[in-house]
């Protein structure tokens, strides 16, 4: 199917608009609004820049939402509020929305980059009766054009005076065939289509949708083949997780604009998909080993023996690749990972090949987008010794400062031999940039930054000079790790540290501390 060469005559041929009212048209001198990528994950609502505060959205707007909804079947949205400027083919201001995949989609005499199912703008009777800004009386009925350029009369929504419309519970709708619907429907199969006359028995019409097509068989994924150009009345559902919003307005005429409600849909756990597991045990993404499905939302729980931790040893790893996993991800640790067989283990945003937990209790999350499948993950867990005990005497006396002194060294030792990354809830970053040599060498950025990119410096961690108490050394040691973590801050520009990195880095000065208040116990030792 083709866009219709008089609907596109018609949408070039509209003349300069000519504001309705001059209380709706914005001062040069009022307020701007900037909207970029907003990410929406669960149920939300909203609404266009300025729709509470001054109360309507300012020109030249171009504002996106993403929705990316795990685990779910599908989500509605609900125009709780819709007054955008009126135009035939909406073409002023508009507000699109867009669930399919933009590969999918190819629509001819269209050179934009992103083409959405649904463009939303209010119809012409939007002026009729306004007395005051964003109060509207909606008439009886107005006209519109269908794909072929001819004119036929429809009946409005009935009338209201409040700032909030009110909507029908449902409504008649039709695609580009002439056949009727029940409701919004992004054409999931669910979803019954029965062929009609241009009336139905309510005597509404909707403007028909522009025709487009897909690059595959019209229809042959369950999709609808349409693009509806129309007002926003109804609830629109939407089959799948993920969708895109965008608002965009002109450079003149500005209205109350919208709120919206994302509802999301029934929760979907593939076979396999939340486990809990005791002991030891493996773990697949699902479907393993065939491609993992769309939209998914699993959790794993790990337990290990009484008094040991968890070490996992990944088998295969590969997962749609982004720079911050926002796509399909496994988070361990709250930390997202992903990345592609093509990357090696420990490189980039991939796990490492084996990670130790060290607690005896840990959740994975697997997540997936509503687009593109790979090969996903599979890994095997046991329950190991744990090394370390962190219990220690107190620091008032010289002896429990050396059994300090000796904790201090042994974590730090264990945690640096052990195959990368240790991982300490709160501490998981920083072990991770640790590199593996055999004198055990810290690398770390030291807040010399050339064009955002940071120099380094080493600490050797392991060698111990032999000429010096092992007070002074292990003082040292402190002094170098206290160092490195503030290093560490800078060089990934977050704040500085709080909770386990500021009761390390306090432990490091205690002993700087405590040791200058027992010179005659370091030096006897």
């Amino acid at each position: 199917m083709k866009i219709s060469a008089s609907l596109i005559a018609l949408a070039a041929a509209v003349p300069a608009k000519d504001p309705k009212n001059g209380k709706f048209v914005q001062d040069a001198d009022a307020p701007r609004f900037n909207c970029g990528i907003t990410q929406i994950t669960d149920n939300a609502i909203i609404t266009s820049p300025g729709f509470d505060d001054p109360g309507h959205y300012s020109n030249n707007l171009d504002c996106l939402w993403e929705i990316n909804i795990a685990g779910v079947s599908g989500f509605i949205i609900h125009p709780e509020f819709f007054e955008v400027e009126n135009h035939d083919v909406c073409n002023y201001d508009s507000l699109s929305i867009r669930w399919w995949e933009e590969e999918e989609i190819h629509l001819e005499n269209s050179t934009a980059s992103e083409v959405f199912n649904y463009k939303f703008c209010s119809p012409d009777s939007i002026w009729d009766g306004i007395t005051e800004p964003y109060t509207a009386t909606m008439p009886t009925s107005t006209s519109y054009y269908d794909s072929s350029g001819s004119s036929f009369s429809t009946t409005a929504y009935p009338t209201s005076t409040s700032t909030e419309y009110d909507y029908p519970s449902g409504g008649d709708y039709y695609d580009s065939y002439g056949s009727s619907y029940s409701y919004y429907s992004s054409g999931s199969s669910g979803n019954s289509y029965s062929s009609s006359s241009s009336s139905n028995s309510s005597g509404r019409k909707r403007r028909a949708p522009v025709e487009g097509t897909l690059n595959d068989s019209a229809g042959g994924d369950g999709r609808s083949s349409s693009i509806y150009i129309g007002d926003f009345s109804a609830p629109l559902e939407i089959s799948g997780g993920s969708a895109k919003i965008r608002f965009q307005t002109d450079s003149s005429v500005v209205l109350r604009g919208f709120k919206l409600r994302i509802e999301k849909g029934n929760s979907i756990s593939p076979d396999g998909c939340d486990q809990v597991q005791f002991g030891s045990g493996s773990v697949t993404s699902p479907n393993f080993p065939a491609r993992h499905g769309n939209n998914e939302l699993c959790k794993y729980k790990l337990n290990a023996d009484p008094g040991k931790m968890i070490k996992i040893t990944f088998d295969k790893f590969d997962v749609e690749k982004e720079n911050w996993c926002q796509f399909d991800s496994l988070s361990i640790m709250g930390r997202k990972h992903c990345g592609q067989e093509d990357t090696d283990f420990g490189e980039k945003k991939m796990p490492m090949k084996t990670v130790l937990i060290n607690s005896d209790s840990t959740e994975l999350v697997w997540q997936t987008d509503g687009s593109v499948a790979h090969g996903g993950f599979s890994f095997s867990w046991e329950s190991v010794d744990n090394p370390i005990t962190f219990a220690s005497p107190p620091l008032e006396s010289a002896a429990g400062f050396h059994d300090h002194m000796e904790l201090f060294r042994s974590q730090l030792v264990y945690q640096m031999e052990f195959e990368r990354p240790f991982m300490i809830k709160a501490l998981n970053r920083y072990w991770e940039k640790i590199q593996v040599t055999d004198e055990y060498f810290q690398t770390s950025g030291n807040c010399d930054w050339v064009g955002n990119t940071p120099k380094y410096q080493t600490f050797d961690f392991k060698d111990f000079d032999a000429s010096e108490t092992l007070c002074t050394n292990l003082r040292n040691f402190a002094n170098n790790a206290q160092q490195f973590v503030l290093n560490f801050v800078c060089m990934d520009n977050h704040e500085v540290p709080k909770r386990t990195f500021n009761r390390w880095m306090k432990m490091g000065s205690n002993i700087h501390r405590i040791a200058a208040d027992h010179d005659g116990f370091c030096n006897s030792n």
